[in-house]
């Protein structure tokens, strides 16, 4: 082969080189840009799993305070039905007094004939 024709081959490999180096440049150009898009992406991402994690902060902290007031009024009823029992008992046992007091009283009445006789003798 002369000298002319292989300089042609090499032009026109040089040029389907020349082709695939501006391939390549328009395929990194793609690249760089669906990056930069996934960065975006990443970065709102990381936004909303930020307020989430903060909702769901919020959300817990709101059901412990609940929990918290349903405990305090739990012990507060508690206290409440404890005294409410011991007013009870005080009633109970000033019922029986009466009740024991009245039955003497009518038994005293009922029999007074008798005692007097007793007495009396």
């Amino acid at each position: 082969m002369d000298d002319n024709t292989k300089l042609a081959v090499l032009e026109g490999q040089i040029s389907n080189f020349d082709k695939y180096l501006e391939r390549i440049d328009i395929t990194l150009q793609k690249l760089t840009e669906v990056s930069s898009s996934m960065e975006k992406m990443v970065v709102v991402q990381e936004t909303r799993l930020n307020a989430q994690d903060e909702a769901d902060r919020v959300l817990n902290e709101g059901q412990r305070l609940i929990h918290d007031r349903i405990d305090r009024l739990k012990e507060e009823m508690n206290k409440k039905l404890d005294g409410i029992d011991s007013k009870l008992a005080e009633i109970e046992k000033w019922r029986w007094l009466v009740i024991g007091g009245i039955s003497l009283f009518m038994f005293i009445i009922s029999n007074t004939g008798n005692l007097m006789n007793y007495f009396m003798s």
